[in-house]
C-alpha cells in the first residue's frame, strides 16, 4: 500500500479495495489482520499459544516478508525498466 498509494491519485480507494480483495480471494493469511482471530482462539483455549506462534505467526510473517520483497522488487524493476 505504501508503495502504491502515492501514485494512485484519485484511485486510492480502488487500490485498497482491489488489494484487500485479492488477499481474501487467494485465501492468504496476513500476519496482522489474521492474528486477531487466532489470538482470540488461543485466548479462549481453542488452540494453544504455541500453535498460535508457530502455526500461524511464523508462517504468515515469513509469507508476508517474502511476498512483500518480491512485490516491491517487481514494482521497483517496472519503474526503472525503460532506463535499463
Amino acid at each position: 500500500m505504501v508503495w502504491l498509494l502515492p501514485a494512485a491519485g484519485s484511485a486510492k480507494f480502488l487500490v485498497i479495495v482491489t488489494l484487500a480483495y485479492l488477499i481474501a480471494v487467494a485465501d492468504l493469511a496476513h500476519v496482522i489482520a489474521g492474528s486477531t482471530e487466532v489470538a482470540y482462539s488461543a485466548n479462549v483455549g481453542a488452540v494453544g499459544w504455541s500453535e498460535y506462534a508457530i502455526g500461524f505467526i511464523l508462517p504468515a510473517l515469513m509469507g508476508n516478508i517474502i511476498g512483500g520483497v518480491v512485490f516491491v522488487a517487481i514494482l521497483n524493476h517496472a519503474q526503472v525498466q525503460q532506463e535499463l
